[in-house]
Protein backbone atom coordinates (compact mmCIF):
# COMPACT_ATOMS: atom_id res chain seq x y z
CA UNK A 1 0.00 0.00 0.00
CA UNK A 2 1.88 3.67 -1.15
CA UNK A 3 1.61 6.18 1.58
CA UNK A 4 -1.13 8.41 -0.12
CA UNK A 5 0.64 11.18 1.51
CA UNK A 6 3.54 12.30 -0.75
CA UNK A 7 5.58 10.18 -3.54
CA UNK A 8 7.88 10.39 -6.05
CA UNK A 9 8.15 8.26 -9.20
CA UNK A 10 10.69 5.76 -7.35
CA UNK A 11 9.75 5.65 -3.87
CA UNK A 12 7.31 6.03 -1.53
CA UNK A 13 7.98 9.16 1.00
CA UNK A 14 6.61 8.83 4.51
CA UNK A 15 5.39 12.06 5.44
CA UNK A 16 7.35 12.63 8.46
CA UNK A 17 10.66 12.22 6.58
CA UNK A 18 10.06 14.61 3.86
CA UNK A 19 13.65 16.41 3.62
CA UNK A 20 13.65 19.35 4.50
CA UNK A 21 10.32 20.24 5.16
CA UNK A 22 8.94 17.56 7.50
CA UNK A 23 11.85 15.80 8.94
CA UNK A 24 11.61 16.25 12.57
CA UNK A 25 14.53 15.16 14.68
CA UNK A 26 13.87 14.82 18.68
CA UNK A 27 15.05 18.07 20.63
CA UNK A 28 18.19 16.10 21.88
CA UNK A 29 19.48 16.04 18.61
CA UNK A 30 18.91 19.54 16.64
CA UNK A 31 22.04 20.16 13.93
CA UNK A 32 24.90 19.80 16.04
CA UNK A 33 26.85 22.67 14.04
CA UNK A 34 24.34 24.74 14.58
CA UNK A 35 23.45 24.46 17.82
CA UNK A 36 27.39 24.86 18.41
CA UNK A 37 27.28 28.03 16.09
CA UNK A 38 24.31 29.76 18.24
CA UNK A 39 26.10 28.64 21.47
CA UNK A 40 29.21 31.08 20.38
CA UNK A 41 26.98 33.48 19.93
CA UNK A 42 25.26 33.25 23.01
CA UNK A 43 27.78 32.20 24.69
CA UNK A 44 29.62 35.86 23.60
CA UNK A 45 27.05 38.27 24.15
CA UNK A 46 26.79 36.57 27.82
CA UNK A 47 30.30 37.40 28.84
CA UNK A 48 31.69 40.02 26.62
CA UNK A 49 35.15 40.33 25.63
CA UNK A 50 36.49 43.88 25.95
CA UNK A 51 37.17 44.92 22.25
CA UNK A 52 41.00 45.35 22.64
CA UNK A 53 41.61 41.68 23.39
CA UNK A 54 39.01 40.44 20.06
CA UNK A 55 40.68 42.97 17.72
CA UNK A 56 43.86 41.20 18.57
CA UNK A 57 42.70 38.06 17.32
CA UNK A 58 42.78 37.80 13.51
CA UNK A 59 39.23 37.54 12.11
CA UNK A 60 37.01 37.16 15.94
CA UNK A 61 35.05 39.70 15.44
CA UNK A 62 33.97 38.40 11.29
CA UNK A 63 33.18 35.36 13.15
CA UNK A 64 31.30 37.20 15.95
CA UNK A 65 29.66 39.10 13.10
CA UNK A 66 28.46 35.46 11.31
CA UNK A 67 27.46 34.15 14.42
CA UNK A 68 24.59 37.58 15.35
CA UNK A 69 23.75 37.87 11.87
CA UNK A 70 22.45 34.18 11.82
CA UNK A 71 20.69 34.16 15.18
CA UNK A 72 18.95 36.54 13.64
CA UNK A 73 18.00 35.02 10.85
CA UNK A 74 19.95 36.89 8.21
CA UNK A 75 21.96 34.00 6.99
CA UNK A 76 22.98 35.53 3.39
CA UNK A 77 24.61 38.42 5.43
CA UNK A 78 25.76 35.58 7.83
CA UNK A 79 27.49 33.85 4.70
CA UNK A 80 28.94 37.45 3.23
CA UNK A 81 30.72 38.45 7.04
CA UNK A 82 32.74 35.41 6.71
CA UNK A 83 34.48 37.50 3.83
CA UNK A 84 36.49 39.82 6.53
CA UNK A 85 38.25 36.63 8.22
CA UNK A 86 41.65 37.61 7.18
CA UNK A 87 42.71 35.47 4.16
CA UNK A 88 45.85 33.39 5.22
CA UNK A 89 42.92 32.14 8.25
CA UNK A 90 40.46 31.52 5.45
CA UNK A 91 41.95 28.07 4.50
CA UNK A 92 41.57 26.50 8.21
CA UNK A 93 39.12 23.47 9.17
CA UNK A 94 36.59 26.27 11.42
CA UNK A 95 36.20 28.29 8.47
CA UNK A 96 35.59 25.74 6.14
CA UNK A 97 32.58 24.10 8.28
CA UNK A 98 31.51 27.25 9.05
CA UNK A 99 31.30 28.63 5.67
CA UNK A 100 29.55 24.74 4.47
CA UNK A 101 27.23 25.18 6.99
CA UNK A 102 26.21 28.56 5.70
CA UNK A 103 25.78 27.37 2.25
CA UNK A 104 23.87 24.86 2.87
CA UNK A 105 21.33 27.16 4.96
CA UNK A 106 21.14 29.27 1.96
CA UNK A 107 20.33 26.15 -0.67
CA UNK A 108 23.98 26.82 -2.34
CA UNK A 109 24.15 22.33 -1.63
CA UNK A 110 27.13 22.03 -4.16
CA UNK A 111 29.26 24.48 -2.68
CA UNK A 112 27.97 22.93 0.76
CA UNK A 113 29.19 19.64 -0.14
CA UNK A 114 32.61 21.22 -1.71
CA UNK A 115 33.26 22.99 1.90
CA UNK A 116 32.14 20.25 4.04
CA UNK A 117 34.78 17.76 1.84
CA UNK A 118 37.86 20.34 2.18
CA UNK A 119 36.98 20.31 6.26
CA UNK A 120 37.45 16.55 5.78
CA UNK A 121 40.68 16.92 4.16
CA UNK A 122 41.78 19.81 7.11
CA UNK A 123 40.89 17.37 9.58
CA UNK A 124 40.32 13.56 8.55
CA UNK A 125 39.48 11.98 11.96
CA UNK A 126 36.66 14.69 12.73
CA UNK A 127 32.78 13.61 12.78
CA UNK A 128 31.57 17.08 12.57
CA UNK A 129 32.31 17.48 8.13
CA UNK A 130 31.14 13.73 7.99
CA UNK A 131 27.97 14.39 9.54
CA UNK A 132 27.71 17.78 8.02
CA UNK A 133 27.70 16.31 4.57
CA UNK A 134 24.54 14.65 4.47
CA UNK A 135 22.60 17.49 4.73
CA UNK A 136 23.15 19.06 1.35
CA UNK A 137 23.34 15.47 0.09
CA UNK A 138 19.95 14.74 1.83
CA UNK A 139 18.47 18.06 0.31
CA UNK A 140 19.40 16.86 -3.00
CA UNK A 141 18.28 13.20 -2.68
CA UNK A 142 21.50 11.76 -3.64
CA UNK A 143 20.84 8.62 -1.20
CA UNK A 144 23.69 6.79 -2.59
CA UNK A 145 26.19 9.49 -1.46
CA UNK A 146 24.42 9.65 2.33
CA UNK A 147 24.40 6.15 2.68
CA UNK A 148 28.16 6.29 1.68
CA UNK A 149 28.56 9.40 4.41
CA UNK A 150 26.59 7.59 6.97
CA UNK A 151 29.49 4.36 6.85
CA UNK A 152 31.77 6.93 7.35
CA UNK A 153 30.22 8.46 10.01
CA UNK A 154 29.45 4.68 11.55
CA UNK A 155 33.52 4.01 10.71
CA UNK A 156 34.58 6.16 13.56
CA UNK A 157 31.25 6.32 15.45
CA UNK A 158 29.56 2.99 15.52
CA UNK A 159 26.80 4.23 17.73
CA UNK A 160 25.88 7.52 16.30
CA UNK A 161 22.39 8.57 16.27
CA UNK A 162 22.80 11.17 13.03
CA UNK A 163 24.62 8.64 11.16
CA UNK A 164 22.29 5.48 11.75
CA UNK A 165 18.82 7.51 11.65
CA UNK A 166 20.52 9.04 8.44
CA UNK A 167 21.05 5.84 7.34
CA UNK A 168 18.28 4.36 7.87
CA UNK A 169 16.27 7.53 5.97
CA UNK A 170 18.53 6.76 2.84
CA UNK A 171 18.13 3.10 2.54
CA UNK A 172 14.31 3.45 2.71
CA UNK A 173 14.25 6.04 -0.10
CA UNK A 174 17.00 3.81 -1.82
CA UNK A 175 13.86 1.03 -1.12
CA UNK A 176 15.89 -1.21 0.44
CA UNK A 177 13.13 -1.20 3.07
CA UNK A 178 14.42 -4.28 4.82
CA UNK A 179 17.86 -2.72 5.46
CA UNK A 180 16.18 0.40 6.17
CA UNK A 181 13.78 -1.86 8.98
CA UNK A 182 17.04 -3.36 10.72
CA UNK A 183 18.61 0.37 10.98
CA UNK A 184 15.53 1.67 12.40
CA UNK A 185 15.61 -1.25 14.82
CA UNK A 186 18.84 -0.74 16.17
CA UNK A 187 18.35 3.10 16.99
CA UNK A 188 15.07 2.06 18.89
CA UNK A 189 17.20 -0.19 20.92
CA UNK A 190 18.85 3.12 22.47
CA UNK A 191 15.95 5.48 21.75
CA UNK A 192 12.95 3.46 22.49
CA UNK A 193 10.03 6.04 22.84
CA UNK A 194 11.61 8.09 19.46
CA UNK A 195 8.59 8.57 17.52
CA UNK A 196 10.03 9.69 14.34
CA UNK A 197 12.34 6.27 14.30
CA UNK A 198 9.26 4.30 14.93
CA UNK A 199 7.20 5.51 12.05
CA UNK A 200 10.47 5.20 9.74
CA UNK A 201 10.10 1.23 10.97
CA UNK A 202 6.72 1.03 10.93
CA UNK A 203 6.84 2.94 7.29
CA UNK A 204 9.75 0.15 6.13
CA UNK A 205 7.70 -2.72 7.52
CA UNK A 206 4.55 -1.60 5.23
CA UNK A 207 6.50 -1.11 2.45
CA UNK A 208 7.51 -4.70 3.39
CA UNK A 209 4.34 -6.14 2.86
CA UNK A 210 4.15 -6.29 6.53
CA UNK A 211 0.91 -4.90 7.15
CA UNK A 212 0.12 -6.28 10.80
CA UNK A 213 3.96 -5.34 12.36
CA UNK A 214 3.67 -2.07 10.69
CA UNK A 215 -0.23 -1.38 11.81
CA UNK A 216 1.13 -2.28 15.73
CA UNK A 217 3.95 0.30 15.27
CA UNK A 218 1.95 2.83 13.50
CA UNK A 219 -0.42 2.50 16.49
CA UNK A 220 2.33 2.58 18.92
CA UNK A 221 3.27 5.63 18.10
CA UNK A 222 -0.17 7.10 18.06
CA UNK A 223 -0.35 6.14 21.72
CA UNK A 224 1.88 9.05 22.82
CA UNK A 225 1.70 11.41 19.59
CA UNK A 226 -2.05 11.28 18.72
CA UNK A 227 -1.11 13.97 16.38
CA UNK A 228 1.64 12.24 14.44
CA UNK A 229 0.72 12.78 10.82
CA UNK A 230 2.70 10.24 9.11
CA UNK A 231 1.93 7.62 11.49
CA UNK A 232 -1.88 8.89 10.96
CA UNK A 233 -1.63 7.96 7.64
CA UNK A 234 0.64 5.08 7.53
CA UNK A 235 -2.34 3.75 10.32
CA UNK A 236 -4.81 4.23 7.67
CA UNK A 237 -2.49 2.83 4.66
CA UNK A 238 -2.40 -0.46 7.15
CA UNK A 239 -5.80 -1.11 7.06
Amino acid sequence: MKNPTLQTAAFVWPAAFVWPAAFVWPAAFVWTLALMWTLAATNASAAPIEASAVAAIPGAQAYQDSYDLEAGGKLEEALVALRGVPTGEQGTYVFALRKAWLNHTTGRYDAAIKGYQEAMGLAPSAVEPKLGIMLPQMALRRWLDVEKSAQAVLGVDAKSYLGTSRLAFALYNLGRYAEAEKQYRAILVAYPSDVEMRAGLAWSLLQRGERSAAAKEFSNVLGVAPRHASAAAGARAAQ
